[in-house]
């Protein structure tokens, strides 16, 4: 019975902030252009690119992988280490 007071309060917290950020989009004006705005994707254009894809990995890339490779090689030291 622990766990269910955590996970009644996720929930309410939830619905609480999914409520306010609906009435907040309805205030707002988010849903009065419905007739003009479900035809839009359809339009067909074409956007084109504002800068030239790169060229070499960005350094964001190399550094994810590297955690990446560090977490794979302590998960493989935790499976040696547990059949040993």
């Amino acid at each position: 019975m622990n766990y269910a007071l955590g996970w009644f309060s996720l929930v309410t917290i939830s619905l609480a902030i999914s409520l306010v950020a609906f009435v907040w989009a309805l205030k707002n004006g988010q849903f009065n252009e419905q007739n003009r705005l479900r035809y839009l994707p359809l339009r067909g254009e074409k956007f084109a690119l504002q800068e030239p894809p790169p060229t070499r990995r960005p350094i964001e890339v190399k550094v994810l992988l590297g955690i990446g490779l560090v977490v794979c090689g302590v998960y493989l030291a935790a499976v040696v280490v547990a059949i040993i």
